[in-house]
């Protein structure tokens, strides 16, 4: 039963994504209190380098960190390339399913949201994430049983 319920979360999980992506484009903002992760992180602020911020709700042997981009990107740039690398125990995850949305700012991922395998680094890229305008937008992180979310700058 245990080997059922592992692809059955990660369905879950991407009918959540699709449907908190297109929720949060076609309505209100959600306030932060209400949100299922955590406020951007401010360790590595003096850099201007995003962290990936894991949801407090969330114990997990899984960690990201966000390659790129490594500062605010051009609106008019078109495509906006995100790079994480995943770790489980300090080591890389290799064929893991990361998946990316958007939840709030000035950008969209065509189909509401974006997944993308890690290779054998625990790198992965989502490709297709374009901006609508400028400003600051929060995208989710999701990969097995970590979630959390960066916010990127577009200007």
């Amino acid at each position: 039963m245990r080997g059922r319920a592992r692809p059955l979360a990660v369905v879950a999980l991407l009918m959540l994504a699709a449907t908190t992506a297109s929720c949060s484009a076609a309505g209100p903002a959600v306030p932060a209190a209400a949100s299922a992760t955590a406020p951007r992180s401010t360790a590595g602020a003096q850099s201007g380098v995003p962290r990936i911020t894991p949801s407090p709700a969330v114990t997990s042997a899984i960690s990201a960190e966000l390659l790129g981009p490594d500062g605010a990107v051009a609106k008019d740039q078109g495509e906006i390339p995100l790079v994480v690398r995943v770790t489980k125990g300090g080591e890389p995850l290799s064929g893991g399913t990361v998946t990316f949305a958007v939840l709030e700012g000035p950008a969209v991922f065509p189909d509401g949201f974006e997944a993308a395998q890690t290779d054998a680094t625990g790198v992965a890229t989502a490709l297709s994430l374009s901006p609508t305008g400028t400003g600051s937008v929060r995208i989710e992180v999701a990969a097995d049983d970590f979630v959390g979310n960066v916010t990127i700058e577009i200007r």
